[in-house]
């Protein structure tokens, strides 16, 4: 009887003690306690990407709390962590969704911030998902098919450059190009040759040439000046002479002036036409009398 109690009581403190190591084991794996004094900070995202209760919360790769709730709400995912007591947030803390390791475990990422204010726990935080595997290969999945056209253009332009690269016709052709660039670079490697001296002179001399015009520049370089400002002054006289002209003309066109209206009216355009005829005419019996007889003159002279 008292073996058997004995074994009962054996049994019982087996189970507890599990019991306990069981709890302990889910607290430190959930970062759980019963007796610790944890900050809770709500943070919203716009995709979880599979976060669950129990995840950890890291700052700069330290684990600093863990996740306490996952939920929906407005459309949104709201996330609520539980902080050690020590941590230090600011104002300009950052908050992100990333991958724990390769089997595709997640973590909250949080930059504490470098600014003076601090952190308001009340306020619901803003975060972000910065993607994982499962995203990326998701992206690749949708252009997959434009993978699969550029592999195959990309082989169809291998294959006719192959084919285009057997062609014996382009072999014979590509063959001699190189062969004339040869001959080529050798004929210009051989008039170096031949007329280094010629052309050090040549180089030499233009050294020289540009050395005396910058010193013809410097040494005139007042005169240039001087040039320059009396050719604007001369540009200047030019526009108000084209000026004078240009309203002189106007006048002319318009009827303003003399010449304008002597040109222009046709009274006087017809007494000028008819004095010209009249000094024509007395021209001509001039000429036919200075070849004849010389000049008639009839004239009444009347003495007073």
């Amino acid at each position: 009887m008292k073996n058997q109690r004995k074994t009962e009581i054996k049994v019982g403190l087996t189970v507890l003690i599990g019991l306990l190591l069981l709890l302990w084991i889910l607290g430190w794996a959930k970062d759980f306690s019963a007796f610790s004094d944890k900050k809770i900070l709500k943070i919203e995202f716009d995709n979880a990407a599979g976060l669950a209760a129990g995840d950890p919360v890291m700052i700069n790769g330290v684990r600093k709390g863990s996740v306490k709730s996952v939920e929906i709400k407005s459309g949104k995912v709201l996330i609520k962590a539980a902080m050690d007591k020590d941590v230090i947030l600011k104002q300009d803390a950052k908050f992100s969704i990333m991958m724990l390791d390769l089997m595709g475990g997640k973590k909250v990422e949080i930059f504490p911030g470098i600014s003076r204010q601090p952190l308001d726990y009340s306020q619901i935080q803003k975060g972000t998902f910065k993607g994982d595997i499962a995203t990326a290969m998701a992206s690749l999945s949708s252009v997959q098919t434009d993978l699969v056209e550029v592999i195959q253009e990309i082989k169809f332009t291998l294959h006719e450059t192959n084919s285009f690269f057997k062609d014996e016709e382009f072999k014979s052709n590509l063959k001699n190009a190189v062969v004339n660039l040869n001959k080529v670079a050798k004929g210009i490697n051989q008039l170096i040759s031949e007329n280094r001296k010629e052309l050090g002179s040549l180089i030499s001399n233009g050294n020289k040439l540009a050395r005396s015009t910058d010193s013809l520049v410097n040494v005139n370089g007042e005169n240039v000046t001087n040039l320059v400002a009396e050719g604007g002054k001369f540009l200047k006289n030019s526009n108000s002479v084209l000026d004078s002209v240009k309203q002189f003309m106007g006048e002319v066109h318009s009827q303003k002036n003399n010449f304008g209206k002597a040109l222009y009216d046709e009274t006087t355009l017809k007494n000028l036409t008819q004095s010209l005829e009249r000094i024509n005419k007395l021209t001509k019996i001039l000429l036919e009398q200075l070849k004849n007889e010389g000049i008639n003159v009839d004239a009444n002279i009347k003495i007073f």
